[in-house]
């Protein structure tokens, strides 16, 4: 075998060679492009439902949100109209008590006037007795 049959043989193997590489060059090329195009769709609908799920989430939170803004505007009117009773009865109370008390001290204080009144009478009575004793000794 000569030079050019080697040659010959050894360039053929490598055009072989290169071919059978470019066909599955070509087609492994194919094959990524077909994996990058089929992550880039799976990322794609990971990414669109999970948007959509915060979407949701962030609605429902909102939501959960407003209605507990609403029930605690609800329960503060509540407690302001409960505490509002309270105090207009204890008020009403307070007046009861003051206007009980207030008679109380007003019947008090007519006993003891007349209690004074009495004591005093007496006493003039008293001196009206010793004045009648005086003016029968000298008239």
């Amino acid at each position: 075998m000569g030079f050019l049959e080697i040659f010959t043989l050894v360039t053929s193997s490598a055009t072989i060679f290169a071919l059978i590489m470019g066909v599955f060059s070509f087609y492994n090329g194919r094959y990524t492009r077909r994996q990058v195009s089929s992550h880039i769709k799976e990322t794609q609908s990971l990414i669109e439902e999970t948007h959509k799920e915060s979407q949701n989430l962030i609605q429902k939170n909102h939501q959960d949100t407003q209605n507990l803004i609403q029930k605690n505007h609800q329960d503060t009117q509540n407690l302001i109209r409960e505490t509002r009773n309270d105090t207009q009865n204890l008020i009403r109370e307070m007046h009861k008590d003051t206007q009980n008390l207030t008679k109380d001290i007003i019947k008090e204080t007519q006993n003891l006037i007349i209690r004074e009144s009495e004591e005093n009478r007496k006493i003039l009575q008293g001196i009206t007795n010793i004045l009648d004793k005086i003016y029968d000794k000298v008239g």
